[in-house]
Formats: structure tokens, C-alpha cells, sequence
């Protein structure tokens, strides 16, 4: 099993708020041409697996919400929707 946790940044205070932040998600945004979280094109992270691999949660956070690529670890939701995939495995 496999599962995703994602998002779609947009200007939060990163680097301390501001124009940084706007310059940042402007960039990510013209690179990547679609929702991102800084570093990865957020739909192009869950990908068909072979058949046999079941698919897992895929879980994206709202663009509100203010989470990128380096800070996914730092949300308990990351840590909620984790557990609950492993359980679903484990029970």
C-alpha cells in the first residue's frame, strides 16, 4: 500500500512574510504550472502503481493552510493521516 500527503503552497511567512513569500510561490508557480508545494507538482505525486500495489490515502492540505515541501513533518495532520494508513495495513 501507498499513499500521499501534499499541497499547495501559497504565500505564508516562510521567510519571515512578505515579498519573499510571494516571489517564492510566483516562481513555483510559473515552473511547475500547476499546484505545488515549492519542490514537487503536487498532482504528479500520487502515480499508477502496478497492479497488485493497493492504493493508500492521498491526502492534500489546503492552500490556506500554509504547508510546503519542508514543513510536512511538522503537521500533526501529516502524523494523523500516516497512522491511519498504517493501521488500515497492520488491522
Amino acid at each position: 500500500m501507498y499513499g500521499t500527503i501534499g499541497s499547495d503552497f501559497e504565500p505564508s511567512g516562510i521567510f519571515k512574510g512578505g515579498t519573499k513569500d510571494d516571489i517564492a510561490d510566483c516562481i513555483a508557480d510559473v515552473y511547475f504550472g500547476d499546484a505545488n508545494d515549492l519542490v514537487v507538482d503536487t498532482d504528479k505525486m500520487a502515480v499508477p502503481w502496478p497492479s497488485g500495489i493497493k492504493n493508500g490515502i492521498k491526502f492534500n492540505y489546503k492552500p490556506g493552510q500554509h504547508v510546503y515541501h519542508l514543513n510536512y513533518f511538522k503537521q500533526a495532520e501529516t502524523y494523523r493521516k500516516t497512522s491511519d494508513m498504517l493501521e488500515s495495513v497492520c488491522l
